[in-house]
């Protein structure tokens, strides 16, 4: 079922207000974007980022899983994200 223009629209409202609490949260940290960014991003092991880096995404889902007790479709969204 489609949304509404009005549920859109609170939506859109919702996002602007948390993104400026983000806003002023960064500036009152001290912290830019790319910090935010970075401190956000999935730490992975090495292991699992070599993997990742070779191209081989299945076996960095396996590998994941295994490290870190994760589903299949959290794994995967890691894995996807680096």
């Amino acid at each position: 079922m489609p949304l509404s223009r009005s549920d859109v629209a609170s939506l859109e409202r919702r996002l602007r207000r948390v993104e400026g609490l983000l806003t002023a949260l960064a500036r009152r940290l001290e912290l830019t974007p790319e910090e935010i960014e970075e401190a956000t991003r999935a730490n992975v092991s090495a292991e699992v980022a070599q993997l990742v880096s070779a191209g081989k995404k299945i076996m960095a889902i396996k590998i994941l899983r295994e490290q870190e007790g994760l589903g299949l479709a959290e794994a995967k969204r890691i894995i996807d994200e680096l």
